[in-house]
């Protein structure tokens, strides 16, 4: 499932595909996106190893569909770190469980299909691209506080007033910002892989890779993560997270999202395990807004110390 992995993709895939959809139209729903966009169909090109997923502006005219897509990314961005279209992209892409590089969403006005927006992964940028004349303009989240960035003030003396920072004063900050920010995302991808190949959790780390400044991998093959009752039988987990680094005011924090499927008592192998979204019921749901705060606190214990 690595970017750069290209996948052979089968007819019985295309089934698997076809019955993601409800979900991906329920998560929407769910973030408040579902009376705008309608997930209306997909198409697998099994000649090209791709998959284009269709979801259509639940207008009737392309202008009044664009004025709809321009308010729902607005209002979007007011409560979530990564774009509307981004945010699709990867919920997308986990629940088909395919690489992001055999993925494209197009986004159509219900009246003129060359009136769209088509998104998918450019080099390691997810990709949002209008086309035609007229432009078409369970998230989990845990915010952890970290260290506040130094801007140094210019020529200051003893029993003088300091002077503004200065231009160069304000990007030099701006560069140790975003080299902490790396060092940050490193640190959280270095110590997650360590936590979930321990010998007693046994599961496979993928790192997936950097899209829009947010580090992505997935965890398969591990059991009691996020359902820890011990019973007798305990299903397989394969867990997907997007973590991202944000500035709020003064502060640097911390985002993270999980994204889970579970299945039954076999490892996970994509598209062909019978895996389901965790969140689909409200047991899961209570069991991955439990699981975000004890990974959010290992998130804290692993940047304790960081410099």
């Amino acid at each position: 499932m690595a970017q750069s992995e290209v996948v052979k993709l089968t007819a019985e895939d295309d089934k698997f595909f076809e019955a993601q959809l409800p979900y991906l139209q329920k998560w929407m729903d769910e973030h408040e996106i579902g009376a705008v966009l309608k997930a209306e169909k997909l198409v697998t090109f099994l000649d090209k190893n791709t998959v284009t997923v269709y979801l259509r502006i639940n207008y009737q005219n392309s202008d009044s569909a664009a004025i709809a897509y321009d308010n729902l990314k607005a209002n979007f961005a007011k409560m979530n770190t990564l774009s509307l279209e981004t945010s699709i992209f990867n919920k997308t892409a986990q629940l088909l469980e395919i690489p992001a590089n055999q993925l494209m969403v197009n986004i159509l006005s219900k009246d003129e299909e060359s009136k769209d927006v088509r998104i998918s992964l450019v080099g390691d940028k997810i990709e949002a691209k209008n086309v035609g004349t007229r432009a078409v303009t369970s998230k989990i989240d845990v915010k952890v506080p970290l260290r506040k960035p130094i801007i140094p003030a210019s020529n200051q003396k003893k029993f003088k007033k300091p002077t503004p920072p200065t231009a160069a004063d304000l990007q030099k900050a701006k560069e140790l910002e975003e080299a902490y920010m790396q060092t940050v995302l490193k640190k959280i991808r270095q110590e997650s892989e360590k936590y979930f190949t321990a010998p007693n959790k046994g599961g496979k780390f993928t790192y997936l890779g950097i899209r829009d400044g947010a580090l992505r991998f997935e965890v398969s093959d591990i059991q009691r993560e996020i359902f820890r009752d011990k019973g007798s039988w305990a299903p397989y987990e394969m867990i997907t997270f997007t973590v991202a680094c944000v500035k709020d005011k003064e502060d640097i924090k911390v985002e993270f999202t999980i994204d889970a499927k579970k299945g039954a008592s076999f490892p996970w192998k994509p598209r062909v395990s019978a895996f389901i979204p965790i969140d689909d019921d409200k047991e899961g749901k209570y069991k991955m807004e439990m699981y975000a705060y004890i990974y959010g606190a290992m998130i804290e214990r692993w940047l304790e110390n960081l410099n």
